[in-house]
């Protein structure tokens, strides 16, 4: 089978200068992958219900996508990169209570780190390499979809903590996206997840992504 590949490139022209001699790489792909999903589930855990940590993270992330419908859920995220464009951290003096209390929490999370974007994606133009294109499924069989799955949640890591939280005030505390949001505004928090999400995000563009970028052109 690894060979029915160069058969079939011998009955082409100038494909192969030298029929006898040819390489065959069998599961490169999948082996690299491996480097990441071996070290991340012997460290971390694979992000199972229940867990507290990045996978945890990532999987809340995409769960909270697909409670909505897609058109509110660009609707909410169309909002949350408007806040935080035009925020600045000017303490939480504010007469609600609660919403006093999230500007802390937003301003805990956005001094995690320096590179969060922060522009507001133009709702006429295509969606593809924005906050509004979907994030794909991180499939624990397709680790390069973990990775880029890891990209997009540290991308817009602030836009999808205010989005949750919009939730949280939108929705019944009963309801499913309420409890999604919940878990991960609780779960964004922690600073830990956060960099180890970056440890796996790191290391999906330097290892992974260039390998695969004509499956995973978003992350680069």
């Amino acid at each position: 089978m690894l060979d029915s590949l160069a058969d079939e490139l011998h009955l082409l022209n100038n494909v192969i200068h030298d029929g006898r001699q040819y390489l065959v790489a069998n599961c490169c792909i999948h082996s690299l992958q491996n480097q990441l999903s071996n070290g991340v589930k012997e460290a971390l855990g694979d992000g199972g219900l229940g867990n507290i940590n990045a996978m945890q993270l990532i999987h809340t992330v995409w769960d909270l996508q697909e409670s909505l419908p897609l058109e509110e859920w660009r609707h909410m995220l169309m909002r949350s990169s408007e806040f935080v464009h035009s925020h600045r951290d000017q303490g939480d003096n504010d007469d609600n209570e609660n919403y006093a209390q999230f500007l802390v929490n937003f301003n805990e999370v956005s001094a995690f780190h320096s590179s969060f974007k922060r522009d507001v994606p133009d709702p006429s133009a295509k969606c593809e390499g924005t906050i509004l294109a979907k994030m794909l499924a991180p499939i624990l069989t397709r680790w390069w979809t973990v990775g880029s799955a890891a990209s997009c949640a540290f991308d817009y890591y602030l836009q999808l903590f205010h989005a949750a939280q919009t939730i949280i005030n939108v929705y019944s505390s009963v309801s499913r996206a309420n409890k999604i949001a919940s878990a991960l505004c609780s779960l964004m928090l922690d600073q830990e997840n956060f960099i180890d999400l970056c440890l796996i995000r790191s290391f999906h563009k330097r290892c992974v992504n260039k390998h695969l970028d004509c499956y995973n052109r978003r992350t680069i």
